[in-house]
C-alpha cells in the first residue's frame, strides 16, 4: 500500500484530494482516478472482510453496529483513523494500538473502579470515552497524531539533527521576536 501511494497513481490520487480543479487542468483524468481508487479501496474492503470471516468463521451485520461496544464497532475504526491522521499509515497504526489499550484499560482497569462514583459512571460508556478522545486529538492536532508523516527506521539516524534544526529554529524565533520588542518599546 505505501508502494502504492508513492507511485505515480498515487501521488495523482493525492493530487486529485487536494484540489481537484488544479489536478483536472495539469491533465490529470479525474474521474478516471476516482473509480480506480474506489476499486481499488472496494478491493481492499473485500479483502478484509473475507480475511474476518474466517477468522470468526460467521458474519453478521450486528457486528459493526453502532450500539455494539466491542472493539470492532464501525465508529471505533473511524476514530482510529482520524487520530492517526487521515493521510498517514503510521498514524493509524499507533492510533489502534493507543485505542485498543485505551479500550483494555476501560473494560479490565483496575484503577477505574478505584475513582469516584461520577467518573467511574463516564468509563461505563467508552463511546463516550472514544469521542472525549476524539475531540482533544482533533482540537490540539486538527491533521491527526501523525499527519501526512510517515515513519521511517532510515529516518531515525537523522533524529537528531532534526531536533537540534527544531530547537535552533525556536530559539531564533524567540531572539528575533525580543529585538522586535525591544525596537517597538524603547526605540533603538
Amino acid at each position: 500500500m505505501i508502494m502504492f501511494v508513492r507511485s505515480k497513481y498515487g501521488r495523482m490520487i493525492r493530487a486529485i484530494r487536494d484540489n481537484e480543479i488544479a489536478a483536472s487542468a495539469s491533465g490529470i483524468n479525474v474521474s478516471f482516478y476516482k473509480v480506480m481508487t474506489f476499486v481499488f479501496s472496494a478491493f481492499f474492503a473485500g479483502v478484509a472482510g473475507a480475511l474476518y470471516s474466517c477468522s470468526n468463521a460467521a458474519l453478521a451485520t450486528t457486528s459493526f453496529s453502532f450500539t455494539n461496544g466491542s472493539i470492532l464497532n464501525s465508529v471505533f475504526i473511524v476514530v482510529m483513523v482520524v487520530i492517526g491522521g487521515m493521510g498517514s499509515m503510521t498514524g493509524s497504526v499507533i492510533a489502534a494500538i493507543g485505542m485498543f489499550l485505551l479500550n483494555y484499560t476501560i473494560k479490565n482497569g483496575t484503577w477505574v473502579s478505584a475513582l469516584p462514583g461520577f467518573l467511574k459512571n463516564i468509563f461505563t460508556y467508552p463511546m463516550l470515552v472514544y469521542s472525549v478522545a476524539l475531540v482533544i486529538v482533533i482540537m490540539f492536532r486538527p491533521k491527526g497524531i501523525m499527519g501526512s508523516k510517515e515513519f521511517a527506521l532510515c529516518d531515525i539516524p537523522k533524529w537528531p539533527a532534526m531536533i537540534k534544526a527544531y530547537f535552533e529554529e525556536k530559539s531564533s524565533e524567540k531572539e528575533k521576536e525580543d529585538e522586535r520588542v525591544k525596537k517597538a518599546y524603547l526605540g533603538a
